[in-house]
C-alpha cells in the first residue's frame, strides 16, 4: 500500500504552483502580485491533497480541473487588464510544464503522473521545472526581443498637470519598483519639468540620489517619491527618485502599472525622451 503525506505534496504543489503563476506574469510582462500568486498557489495545493481524501478522487476529472484553472485565474489575474491573456499564459506554462515532468520521468525511468495532484522525486521535479523555465524564458525572450524598440506616445498627469512626451519601449528595461513590484518608466528631469516646481525640479537635478530624496523628503508639499535602485541609467547614482502618477495612458490607453523614475540627465534623444 503506497503511503503519500499529506504535508509534503501540499507544499511540492504550492511551491510549483507559485512559479508556475509568478511566470506567468512575467510572460505578459506584467508587475508580479506576489500575495495574489501566493493565495492561488494556495488554492491549487489544497486541491491537490484533497484530491488524494477518501471519496473525493472524482476532483480529478477534467471538469473539476478547468474550473480549478478559472478560480485560481479570477485569484491570481482578477483585476488585471489582460485577465484572459494571463490566464491562458498560466494554462500554457502549466501544460508545458505538464510535458517536461512526463519527458524527465521517461529519461529517468521514475513512475511519475502529473494529474491535479504533482508527485515525484525531488530530482525529477528540479529537472523538469528547470527544463520549462528555460525553455519558456527562450521563448519570452525572443518575443520580447520582437516587440522592443517599439516608441510609444506616454502621457503623464500630477496634480492636474499634464506632459506628453515619446518612449521608447525597450525589451532591455527590467527596473521594478522594489515594493509594489509596478515597471518602472524613466525619464529625464527636464522632459517632465512642467509637473514639478522649480524647487522641486532642482532637487531632482541632483545626480547624488540619495541626497535628491533626502531634499524631497522635506517639501511638505511635494509629491511622494520613493528610491529605484538601478545598475545601468547613464549616471553614477545607486538610486534616482520615482513617483506614481495620478494617471498615466500608453498610446491612450491608461494604466495603473508603472511609476516614473526621474533621471538627473536626460534619457534618449531625438525622437524619444523616456524608456518605458
Amino acid at each position: 500500500m503506497e503511503i503519500i503525506y499529506a504535508d509534503s505534496l501540499f507544499l511540492l504543489n504550492l511551491i510549483i504552483d507559485y512559479l508556475l503563476l509568478v511566470l506567468s506574469f512575467r510572460i505578459c510582462d506584467r508587475p508580479i502580485r506576489r500575495i495574489r500568486c501566493l493565495i492561488g498557489a494556495l488554492a491549487g495545493a489544497v486541491y491537490a491533497v484533497m484530491c488524494f481524501l477518501p471519496g473525493l478522487g472524482y476532483l480529478e476529472t477534467p471538469i473539476f480541473k478547468i474550473a480549478l484553472w478559472v478560480i485560481i485565474s479570477l485569484i491570481t489575474f482578477g483585476g488585471e487588464q489582460y485577465l484572459l491573456k494571463c490566464a491562458l499564459s498560466f494554462l500554457t506554462v502549466s501544460a508545458v510544464f505538464g510535458g517536461g515532468v512526463w519527458a524527465a520521468s521517461m529519461l529517468s525511468g521514475t513512475d511519475v503522473f502529473v494529474s491535479g495532484p504533482v508527485r515525484m522525486s525531488l530530482g525529477t521535479l528540479v529537472f523538469s521545472f528547470a527544463l520549462c523555465y528555460a525553455f519558456l524564458s527562450l521563448t519570452f525572450s525572443r518575443k520580447m526581443r520582437a516587440e522592443g524598440g517599439q516608441l510609444v506616445s506616454v502621457e503623464i498627469t500630477l496634480r492636474g498637470k499634464i506632459v506628453t512626451l515619446t518612449a521608447l519601449r525597450d525589451s532591455g528595461n527590467c527596473l521594478r519598483e522594489q515594493i509594489s513590484g509596478k515597471m518602472v518608466l524613466a525619464a529625464g528631469a527636464e522632459d517632465i519639468a512642467p509637473l514639478f516646481t522649480e524647487t522641486e525640479l532642482a532637487a531632482l537635478k541632483n545626480h547624488d540620489g540619495i541626497a535628491a530624496m533626502m531634499r524631497l523628503g522635506s517639501m511638505e508639499d511635494a509629491p511622494k517619491f520613493r528610491p529605484i535602485y538601478y545598475s545601468a541609467l547613464g549616471t553614477d547614482c545607486a538610486l534616482i527618485p520615482a513617483f506614481t502618477p495620478d494617471e498615466l495612458s500608453i498610446n491612450g490607453n491608461v494604466t495603473r502599472d508603472y511609476v516614473v523614475a526621474v533621471s538627473p540627465i536626460a534619457i534618449g534623444g531625438g525622437e524619444y525622451r523616456a524608456v518605458i
